[in-house]
């Protein structure tokens, strides 16, 4: 079978090095002595869980010569939208800590609204337009977030300066999606999609760190203090 669909070999890619990441990172958070739901570890898992289904959906159908359909779409979309109750949870975490009552309902509001759109879009689109916004908020406010442990080193069991670059690489690829799409460059969003996820494990694991850390927690409050 001659796969034409170039844009298969980098969801392939994204997909495995998502599925081992998310895999090594809920054991490490397994390993902590003091385990919490807001740890870095388990959240990036979760995240990585739904990106690994987004680009299995994507790919599979190719591979089975399936004809893409908006059905099709609205499946990533939704694997897309569980990415985005954990990227909720860490920046809530981290910036809003004073409103931690308020932060599951954030996450299940959002995700909601996720859902609406992802059923009710009439195309492709459509849904990206109302959607993806949402995604690169979160995706900024995480760059902030390791932006600044970057500058201080308050984070030293990861890689920041790789997590900022990945990150920013994941605003780039969201924000310039539609204009992609349109200019028939989907590929070149998919390789980015691929070297994103790989600097966000590497960056996570940091293989080059001397010596284990005992956890890898949720980084303390970064809002200035009153």
């Amino acid at each position: 079978m001659q796969i034409t669909d170039l844009t298969f070999f980098p969801s392939i890619i994204t997909a495995i090095a998502a599925i081992i990441g998310a895999v090594l990172l809920y054991n490490i958070w397994r390993k902590q002595e003091n385990r919490l739901t807001s740890d870095l570890p388990l959240m990036f898992s979760l995240t990585f869980v739904g990106t690994a289904a987004n680009m299995l959906i994507h790919a599979i159908p190719i591979l089975l010569a399936m004809e893409p359909t908006l059905i099709l779409f609205r499946m990533r979309s939704l694997a897309i939208g569980l990415t985005i109750v954990p990227m909720a949870g860490m920046v809530f975490n981290i910036w809003l800590p004073r409103f931690i009552k308020w932060h599951t309902r954030g996450m299940l509001g959002i995700f909601a609204y996720w859902l609406a759109v992802v059923i009710i879009g009439p195309s492709e689109p459509a849904i990206i337009l109302l959607t993806v916004p949402i995604l690169m908020v979160f995706a900024i406010a995480l760059t902030a977030t390791f932006a600044i442990t970057w500058k201080t080193g308050r984070l030293k069991e990861v890689r920041s300066d790789l997590l900022v670059v990945a990150l920013i690489m994941a605003v780039l690829s969201q924000g310039l999606k539609v204009p992609l799409m349109n200019a028939g460059l989907d590929l070149l969003a998919y390789l980015m999609t691929m070297t994103m996820i790989v600097l966000v494990v590497l960056g996570l694991l940091n293989p080059w760190k001397k010596e284990i850390a005992p956890s890898t927690t949720t980084p303390e409050p970064l809002t200035p203090s009153m």
